[in-house]
């Protein structure tokens, strides 16, 4: 998948469940990149790259996590504060990702009956 975003910005993702692959993430930018370590959606550790000085520092994370925590951590924050709507990820953004999977589902063919 190649994603645009404004200011030049460009996001390239795969995926599949037919193979055994890194799960890791990658963010590059003009002074270097950010190397998220494998399972970067239960980071414990990642790495700075930066190009001028080839200088590389590491960062480690003591705990760990199973996926969607923060999530669940942010929904309880919101149900004990009696919000329905959480400013760090607001309805809307949450509309625009599941409209963007749906786009990206039916272009790869994958086509549910309830399409």
């Amino acid at each position: 998948m190649r994603l645009k975003f404004p200011g030049d910005k460009i996001a390239l993702l795969h995926s599949t469940i037919l193979s055994d692959t890194k799960t890791e993430a990658f963010i590059f930018g003009s002074k270097g990149h950010i190397h998220i370590h494998s399972r970067w959606h239960e980071m414990t550790s990642l790495s700075l790259h930066l190009n001028e000085t080839d200088e590389v520092w590491h960062f480690y994370k003591d705990e760990s996590c199973r996926g969607y925590r923060f999530e669940a951590e942010e929904v309880m924050t919101c149900t004990e504060n009696g919000k329905i709507e959480s400013d760090a990820m607001p309805h809307d953004f949450s509309t625009l990702l599941i409209e963007t999977l749906d786009r990206i589902r039916h272009k790869a063919g994958i086509i549910y009956s309830v399409d």
